[in-house]
């Protein structure tokens, strides 16, 4: 009977101690921000969302983020897709205009800068411009109603990246922050000409706020979050 007992107990520490440690783990930001598969499939995908919903256009720096727990929020549309470039978010703007979001965020262009490790790689920042002009364009005209906010990208942490690629082929490139700089430059120029606000994110630190040396961690979702907060509940 004292066996039993002290088995039950175990297990209710052991159960109390698993509901603190995932509560803080959600509080802190791990599994409370990344939209895993299953919950894409299952869930996600299949709500209904209100017509003046937010909604987050983007790469993978919108796809890892549970926005709806970053914000505390349940009306906001992630519609990230990993590896993205331009070209790829001009080719599938129909899906976001059927959404028609009252506030839309546009988190593009880090893909665009990608250069093979050790090879010239081309990288044409005027066509990604362009892309992003038309991107711009279409969303005006389609959605003269939804208010846009352009997101600079994001610096990276070349050093980092690099070793992570020892262990990681997906790892295996580099990006290099003047063109990151040349490229929101760019983005400056847009919002400017369009009468969009720019959101620039010029306080995030690849170096302590990434995974990977590009991908946010917690603490780098968090700056983000201070900068797009007061977007958010307009």
């Amino acid at each position: 009977m004292k066996e039993k007992n002290r088995y039950i107990k175990l297990f209710t520490v052991i159960l109390i101690l698993g509901i603190l440690i995932c509560g803080t783990i959600y509080r802190e930001g791990g599994i409370g921000y990344t939209k895993y598969e299953v919950y894409a499939k299952t869930v996600y995908n299949k709500r209904e969302f209100k017509n003046n919903q937010v909604t987050f256009l983007g790469d993978s720096i919108v796809d890892k983020c549970n926005l709806n727990a970053l914000f505390n929020d349940g009306n906001i549309v992630n519609k990230g897709i990993s590896g993205n470039r331009t070209i790829d978010i001009l080719n599938r703007l129909d899906d976001i205009i059927k959404l028609n979001p009252s506030i839309l965020f546009l988190h593009i262009g880090i893909n665009d800068l990608r250069q093979t490790k050790g090879q010239v790689s081309n990288i044409n920042i005027d066509k990604s411009t362009e892309n992003y002009s038309e991107i711009i364009k279409t969303i005006k005209t389609k959605l003269p109603n939804t208010k846009i906010y352009i997101e600079s990208i994001l610096p990276v942490d070349n050093n980092i990246i690099a070793e992570k690629s020892k262990t990681n082929k997906s790892c295996d490139f580099y990006i290099s922050n003047d063109y990151v700089q040349a490229f929101n430059t760019n983005l400056k120029i847009i919002a400017l000409d369009n009468n969009i606000t720019y959101i620039n994110h010029n306080t995030f630190n690849p170096a302590t706020e990434t995974v990977d040396g590009i991908h946010p961690n917690v603490k780098g979702y968090f700056i983000l979050k201070n900068d797009l907060q007061q977007y958010v509940k307009k």
